[in-house]
């Protein structure tokens, strides 16, 4: 048996020396719209811009999808220093997210 999720890519942020530094995932939800999912920082590493490095790099991989016109994602509303960071990157609050406790955001994709 296998796994297989074709609309979805995964990936790691490393050091030079290999060392686990974060994680993100984007996830197609439509033909003109990414999501960045299960954004997570290594615990011992946090407090040191891992997480905007991280997202950067994810927003300029997901400016290569052709296609896509936003990019969306869900943040706990309890998490202010999250939150921050995707103000702080564009994203602004979308209509309400079937889960009171997750804010919904997006912001569109610069090109060029």
């Amino acid at each position: 048996m296998l796994l297989a999720r074709d609309n979805c890519s995964s990936y790691s942020l490393t050091n030079s020396s290999a060392e686990f530094l974060g994680f993100g995932q984007l996830v197609e939800t439509t033909p003109t719209v990414l999501r960045i999912s299960r954004i997570i920082v290594a615990p011992s590493k946090r407090g040191r811009g891992l997480g905007r490095a991280l997202c950067d790099l994810l927003l300029a991989e997901a400016a290569k999808y052709a296609d896509t016109e936003r990019i969306a994602l869900g943040v706990y509303r309890d998490n202010p220093v999250a939150i921050s960071l995707y103000s702080s990157l564009g994203f602004v609050e979308t209509p309400p997210h079937p889960i009171p406790e997750v804010m919904s955001m997006e912001r569109r994709i610069a090109r060029g």
